[in-house]
């Protein structure tokens, strides 16, 4: 990311309009980067648990009748129950990061995105956390494909810096942004309080500011 960085501090904002930020190499590499944030999120994490758990669920609710028109049982599926080692999940959740053909799927979906890199130019830094990559939704009840990153309509928020941070859009919901895909954009005071709310909301434990400035999330939590 630090050729991103670079790239701002030696662009002018009158030529952000026609400036292309990053190369193909250079996506592959940050597209890398956020497979592997994204994988390393708690939050994503345990969503990938709790789906492998609910399929687990699932075919086990179909065994259940077999096994009692087999052996002449009355078992009900809230009598049994599965438990997992938290080795296990650790195995689990390795065993993803080396599915080649996974990781593969999330960086297509990924990459299929209007890619802007938005500028902050306040005094209130872009804040990070523990779960930094996060999606909202503006079509209700679209499918969560792939988390959620595959939905239609998905506005997802990476932060690279204090002063950067890249929105990936929707191409079809957000196609009139696809002129500046892949540039610098100067983002509103109101784009930016927004984003920041989005990292509060989304985080597990842990916020980040580069300034300590968390005023923000004062003014947040009187608010809830």
């Amino acid at each position: 990311m630090n050729q991103i960085i670079l790239k701002y501090n030696s662009t002018l904002k009158t030529e952000y309009a026609s400036t292309q930020i990053i190369n193909d190499i250079e996506k592959l590499e940050l597209l890398i980067l956020i497979i592997i944030q994204l994988f390393r999120m708690p939050k994503y994490r345990q969503d990938l648990l709790n789906k492998f758990k609910s399929i687990h669920k699932k075919r086990l609710n179909v065994m259940i009748p077999m096994v009692n028109h087999i052996q002449n049982t009355d078992i009900k599926p809230e009598d049994v129950k599965i438990n997992y080692e938290d080795k296990y999940e650790n195995i689990l959740h390795a065993s993803f990061l080396l599915d080649a053909e996974f990781i593969e799927e999330y960086a297509r979906v990924i990459n299929d995105k209007i890619w802007i890199f938005g500028i902050n130019e306040t005094n209130l830094p872009f804040y990070t956390s523990d779960n930094p990559i996060v999606g909202r939704y503006h079509i209700k009840n679209t499918p969560y494909y792939y988390n959620g990153l595959g939905a239609k309509g998905v506005e997802i928020i990476f932060p690279i810096s204090p002063k950067i941070i890249l929105v990936l859009f929707d191409k079809e919901y957000f196609k009139d942004n696809e002129l500046n895909d892949n540039k610098f954009v100067l983002l509103s005071n109101y784009k930016i309080i927004r984003y920041n709310g989005w990292q509060y909301i989304n985080a597990s434990n842990h916020i980040v500011s580069s300034t300590d400035n968390f005023r923000l999330l004062t003014d947040i939590s009187k608010m809830h």
